[in-house]
């Protein structure tokens, strides 16, 4: 079995990330993406599951309880969580 990499991308919101990301899974069918949790509303075209994780501050904490979010941020001007969901 072959070496797996990680690759970060990173970048303000509204930087492009997700559009990158799709163009890199588009060319490299072997690549997949981790999905995120956060506890903001959807923007205009986006999917829960896909783009995002939407939870809302209780299911948040709950996934964190049961340890399925093992990293997480706090953004106190937006009052929203991000996190790994696993």
């Amino acid at each position: 079995m072959g070496k797996k990499q990680v690759v970060v991308i990173a970048g303000p919101s509204g930087s492009g990330k997700n559009t990158i990301i799709s163009q890199i899974i588009k060319r490299y069918p072997n690549c997949g993406r981790l999905v995120t949790a956060t506890t903001r509303q959807p923007r205009e075209g986006e999917v829960d599951g896909y783009d995002y994780h939407f939870f809302t501050m209780e299911r948040f904490d709950e996934e964190m309880g049961k340890g399925h979010i093992p990293e997480h941020r706090f953004v106190p001007v937006l009052n929203t969580y991000y996190g790994i969901y696993i």
